[in-house]
């Protein structure tokens, strides 16, 4: 295994001209906090996972009012 996501494997159409891939595995990090007001340090631990793991979508899921999303950085309630 390497740090790439998993592929399906490849199609051609009939005529042999195109070649299809689908991304298979999406790496995410979701955290729940019950804070409604999440620090920077938080994110930043987050984020730190993240790396780690090479996720390309970072979710943290808390009692906030508006969500923000800023990149590969959400911050969100349960309704939104």
């Amino acid at each position: 295994m390497g740090d790439e996501p998993a592929r399906l494997p490849a199609r051609e159409s009939i005529k042999g001209r195109w070649r299809h891939h689908t991304i298979a595995a999406v790496r995410e990090v979701i955290e729940v906090k019950l804070t409604s007001g999440p620090t920077p340090e938080d994110l930043a631990r987050l984020a730190q996972v993240g790396d780690l793991i090479k996720a390309s979508q970072l979710v943290l899921l808390c009692r906030v009012r508006k969500s923000v999303t800023t990149g590969r950085q959400w911050v969100t309630n349960l309704a939104d």
